[in-house]
């Protein structure tokens, strides 16, 4: 009976081990066929890269999330917005030509009688009496008349030459060897007329209202002579020497003046980009801001910016209104607004380091235009980003970006 008792166990045991190598086999077996087709070779040597992928795979979900997700590139934009505003035409004051008179005397004629005449140049202004000059014409004949010395005559016909007096009308004294009754006074330069210089100027000096600008005109501190206002300058009037008579401008260059609010002061800038849009043709022109002031008139304080703007065809009238639209914007690194994800106290983008492998990374972010953030530092322009970050985020996870 022992002997039989033996002889099962020894069965049973033989059984086992069979079993067990057959187990043993065709687990070998599989193993053998998922690695057909591989080089054991390369294996070795892309260790590196899998113990790589590993750490990443055993990396926490708030520091590195593996993803399929589609990635993007920050892209260099223009951000900002654009600011319209009303304007108006106002004259160039750098060419303003002033008329001024070289001796005083009476008004007898006058040619130029109203603001915004346009004058040529060569073409009488006024006609005048001058005793002073009056004066020199006789001593000019009698030099003629009884002295020898033509250094004398000619000194005193350069005397009167400057004074004004044409060379036309030197010649007729020296044929009649009488003095002239009146003088004639020609303009010197082609343009319009203005006869207050504090009125050419109060142009660019408008006051502005809650509901627009107040289009008129403001008078403020002559700096170009005295004052002569066109109630001034009439027939029988006397003007005196240095006195003003006018300002002429050839208008072939205009002034766009627009002001704007303090909201939208620190977005004014020398040299941003405008169009400006006249009412009187409909036309749009590109042009640059070309001076800004501050300014503080009726309680108001705004900034009012100057454009230069060429009329050589005279579309623009004075005071007339435009439309000018400023481009605020810069070039600047943007991202979708989905790519930057707000945690409070920061913001971070998911920045891809390997393959489906994405990084949480901190950035500093500017303005928000149009769907688009501004991306002032935290990543460059070759790096590439989640493009939709909140897909990203593990709910029972705090993020740790680097």
């Amino acid at each position: 009976m022992k002997q039989f008792t033996y002889s099962i166990l020894l069965l049973l045991l033989a059984i086992g081990c069979k079993n067990k190598t057959a187990d043993h086999s065709q687990h070998n077996t599989d193993n053998m066929k998922g690695m057909e087709g591989m080089n054991m070779s390369t294996m070795n040597h892309d260790s590196t890269a899998i113990d790589s992928f590993l750490f990443s795979v055993v990396n926490p979900v708030n520091e590195i999330v593996i993803s399929n997700q589609e990635t993007i590139k920050p892209t260099i934009r223009e951000l900002g917005n654009n600011i319209s505003t009303e304007g108006y035409i106002a004259f160039d004051e750098r060419r303003y030509n002033k008329i001024s008179m070289r001796f005083g005397g009476r008004i007898e004629k006058l040619y130029v009688k109203y603001n915004y005449q346009y004058v040529k140049k060569g073409e009488k202004i006024m006609e005048l009496y001058s005793p002073e000059l009056n004066t020199i014409e006789e001593e000019y004949i009698h030099h003629l008349k009884n002295v020898s010395d033509n250094d004398l005559v000619q000194i005193t016909k350069k005397k009167m030459l400057l004074l004004g007096i044409s060379e036309s009308e030197i010649l007729t004294i020296e044929k009649t060897r009488k003095p002239l009754d009146l003088i004639t006074i020609y303009n010197s330069y082609e343009g319009y007329v203005l006869f207050d210089a504090t009125e050419a100027k109060g142009n660019s000096n408008s006051s502005f209202t809650q509901n627009g600008m107040n289009m008129g005109i403001v008078l403020a501190q002559n700096k170009y002579g005295t004052q002569v206002s066109s109630t001034q300058i009439k027939e029988g009037s006397y003007v005196n020497e240095g006195q003003t008579l006018f300002i002429v401008n050839d208008f072939k260059e205009v002034w766009a003046i627009a002001a704007f609010d303090s909201k939208e002061e620190s977005q004014i800038k020398i040299n941003s980009s405008v169009k400006v849009s006249s009412e009187l043709t409909g036309d749009t022109v590109s042009a640059n801001i070309n001076f800004i002031e501050p300014v503080y008139k009726a309680g108001q304080k705004f900034t009012q910016a100057r454009i230069y703007l060429k009329n050589e065809k005279q579309q623009y009238k004075i005071n007339s209104l435009v439309i000018i639209q400023v481009s605020t914007g810069e070039k600047k690194m943007s991202v979708p607004g989905s790519a930057v994800l707000d945690l409070g106290k920061m913001k971070i983008v998911w920045v891809k380091t390997g393959k489906k492998q994405f990084e949480a990374r901190n950035v500093i972010t500017g303005g928000e235009t149009k769907g688009l953030t501004e991306i002032i530092s935290g990543i460059t322009g070759k790096d590439e980003i989640a493009k939709d970050a909140g897909y990203l985020i593990d709910s029972e996870s705090l993020i740790k970006s680097k």
